[in-house]
Order: structure tokens, then sequence, then C-alpha cells
């Protein structure tokens, strides 16, 4: 509790006009929504601290890429990929500066745009259209669609990803890949996703995700996607 109760403290020393209620409850739901991520962070570091079993059966369903990881260059160095880094930090730092100078001018105003530019993207013209009808016509809300939408594609990219980087693809024909088959692989996310919804269980469904997804990435991969590139 005391750490709950430091940063309660500190979060009405810094926002006087906030209610302090309101404040309290922002906190406790924060730290629960934590706890209940306990297990998913600890099998997401798994994934990456010991990749040999999830490595084994994409190797599997891939038998070809054996051979072709040999002819690859190794990992980048270290200063390469700390530039790398840096570059997507700052990127994410202007985002997020840019937000918070423009919250108060033009903040409800951003959040409809940004909205409607992530419904268009991952459901296009008409699908943006549908959602926008049902949600005014329903008790389904716009935010909650949006924040489905993002979430769904996060996992997406999470599973698939590692096996992705295998490829020649680069990031700009990563994103195509995932535009040409967004809606095979959405059908394979959606229902891990909901799943994933179930406290302290969610982190089983996450498990299948990552387990199954070896074989859908070679699946749907096209042999000159996987080998040689574009």
């Amino acid at each position: 509790m005391l750490p709950l109760r430091a940063a309660y403290k500190l979060a009405t020393l810094l926002m006087h006009s906030l209610d302090t209620q309101l404040v309290a409850t922002h906190v406790e739901r924060s730290a629960v929504a934590a706890t209940k991520a306990v297990p998913d962070i600890l099998l997401y570091c798994l994934r990456y601290a010991y990749p040999y079993p999830l490595d084994d059966l994409f190797f599997l369903c891939s038998p070809p890429a054996i051979a072709r990881m040999a002819t690859l260059k190794g990992r980048p160095s270290s200063l390469t990929r700390f530039r790398l880094f840096v570059k997507r930090a700052a990127r994410l730092a202007i985002l997020v500066l840019v937000q918070a100078l423009c919250f108060r001018i033009l903040g409800r105003w951003t959040s409809y745009i940004a909205s409607g530019l992530v419904m268009y993207t991952a459901l296009g013209y008409k699908g943006t259209l549908v959602t926008i009808a049902l949600t005014s016509v329903t008790s389904v809300t716009a935010g909650g669609v949006v924040t489905a939408l993002v979430r769904v594609r996060a996992l997406a990219r999470e599973i698939m990803d590692p096996y992705l980087s295998r490829s020649k693809l680069d990031d700009k024909q990563r994103r195509e890949w995932f535009r040409k088959h967004r809606y095979t692989v959405a059908a394979f996310t959606f229902p891990f996703y909901l799943a994933m919804q179930i406290p302290y269980l969610g982190c089983l469904a996450f498990g299948l995700a990552m387990a199954s997804s070896p074989l859908l990435c070679t699946g749907i991969m096209h042999t000159a996607d996987l080998y040689d590139g574009p």
C-alpha cells in the first residue's frame, strides 16, 4: 500500500485542480491492471530470453529456412542498435510532446482525428463508415473499437514480427506484407485477443498464440517473401 499512497500524494500535489477521488481511483485501477499484466510480461520476456522452442517450431514448419539462415549477416553492432533505439525514442518523445502541447487547444478534435485514422487504416473506408454507424445506434463506443484495433494489431506484430525478421523484407516491405495479409492475420489474432482479456488466464492464450504463429507465418508467406524478398 505504501507505493500507492506515495503515488496518490504525488498526483494530488502536482494536480491541485483534479478531484482527489478521481486521482485515487485512477491510481488504483492502474495498479490492478499492472498486477494482472505480470504473467503476460513474464511470458513476453521469456520469448526473448529463451527463444529456442518457438524457433524450433518455425524451422520444423519451414525446413529451407535453416539453410538460408547460414547466408544471413550477423546482428548489427551495438552502436547501430543503440542509434536505432535513440531514433525511435526521439520520435516517440516528439509525438508525446506535440500531443501534450495541443491537448488543451485541439485535444478533443485530435482524439477524433486519430481515432478515425486508426479505423481507416485498419478497416478501410467502408469498414470505418460501418463502425461509425454501429457506434451511433448501439452501446459500442468508438473509443472501445479503436482500442481493440490497436491492441489486436500490436498483438499481431508481436507474434509475427520475430519470423518476418528472418526474411529479407525491410520495414516498409513488412508493413506492406501486413497490409496484404491483414484479414488473415486479424482472423488468427482476434480470438486470442479476446481470450487474453480473461484475468490471470490470458497469459495462456498469449502462449498459445506465440506457439501457433510459426505455422501461420510459414503457411501464408510466399517463398519469395520468406527467402528472396520481393
